[in-house]
């Protein structure tokens, strides 16, 4: 993470085995800005919370590939 050019630090992500990554970004930024916007002041938990909303639009993604029904 950083801001005005300061690292900040740091977050884990899980990684997931997709194809099709569309929304993802999005999904990341708006779910930090989501945070921001509902008054999160910690920015590693704002980015943390988009982090989140952007592993859950790929899980199903994931599994789908892992059984052979999706891209």
């Amino acid at each position: 993470i950083e801001r005005e050019g300061c690292l900040l630090g740091k977050l884990p992500v899980s990684p997931l085995k997709v194809t099709n990554t569309t929304g993802a970004g999005d999904t990341l930024a708006g779910g930090a800005l989501a945070a921001v916007l509902s008054g999160e002041a910690d920015m590693k938990m704002a980015v943390q919370k988009g982090i989140d909303a952007a592993y859950q639009l790929l899980l199903p993604r994931s599994a789908d590939q892992i059984l052979g029904t999706g891209e």
